[in-house]
């Protein structure tokens, strides 16, 4: 049995993210800016899929009653309302507790995209086993950081399960939904599996959007989003539209 299986739970939406981001060298398959982004946006997706926050188009709140939130059936495989939040959840619904205004979630995204959050998922999966960490020299002088992942029936349930939902054998679901967007929205999905194609991708995305019913798939919904809105608004800003095309 696996570090990972003696934890007694699945990975979280941030490990997930992080996981699928690496690639067989130790790299991130994106920047690492993309990878923030995805991990804040896999941060409030998790804590909505728990009931933990309810997002909607203009604010973050933390939910008083997180049961109420999660319809029957709804709480994600292994958890419920009154279990505990691990690290780093648990300190981002405390810093949501303490800011002395309610913010959006867009700004949430871009205050939580930070190297600091990165570094504490990468920690989590160390602990677990799921990844090593190493020093690798170059040219016998410089270093860089390699996350050398150690396979986890995790991670390989959640790529057959991807693929199933992608070639429409099964639904969208609280997990395979925020992250497939997740890794649409930050280009992830197409260095992972480049004979996926964006309009098919794009179109199982929308078709769940107009399905949304429950308050916990809207705050999700809503989290999803804010990831979109702050990279496609990062983008004006520094390449003068979403196309770096526009004068």
């Amino acid at each position: 049995m696996t570090t990972t299986e003696n934890t007694g739970r699945p990975f979280n939406l941030p490990e997930y993210f992080l996981l699928l981001a690496l690639d067989s060298g130790g790299r991130f398959r994106v920047t690492e800016h993309d990878v923030d982004m995805g991990l804040a946006g896999a941060v409030l997706a998790d804590l909505a899929r728990r009931g933990r926050i309810v997002v909607t188009e203009n604010r973050v709140e933390i939910a008083e009653d997180p049961a109420s939130i999660l319809d029957a059936g709804d709480a994600p495989e292994g958890w419920q309302p009154e279990n505990a939040l691990e690290h780093p959840l648990d300190r981002v619904l405390l810093l949501m507790n303490d800011v002395p205004e309610p913010m959006d979630a867009e700004q949430w995204v871009n205050r939580l995209a930070t190297r600091q959050l990165r570094e504490v998922v990468v920690e989590a999966l160390v602990e677990r086993g799921a990844i090593q960490v190493k020093q690798i020299r170059r040219f016998g002088l410089l270093k860089r950081t390699r996350h050398f992942k150690n396979e986890t029936f995790y991670e390989l349930d959640l790529k057959v399960r991807l693929g199933v939902v992608m070639n429409r054998e099964e639904p969208l679901d609280l997990v395979t939904w925020p992250l497939l967007s997740l890794m649409h929205v930050t280009g992830l999905l197409e260095r992972l599996s480049p004979e996926s194609r964006r309009p098919k991708i794009t179109d199982l995305l929308e078709e769940k959007y107009e399905s949304l019913e429950s308050a916990q798939e809207k705050s999700i919904y809503e989290s999803l989003h804010a990831v979109e809105n702050a990279i496609s608004e990062q983008l004006v800003a520094t390449r003068g539209g979403p196309s770096g095309l526009n004068a």
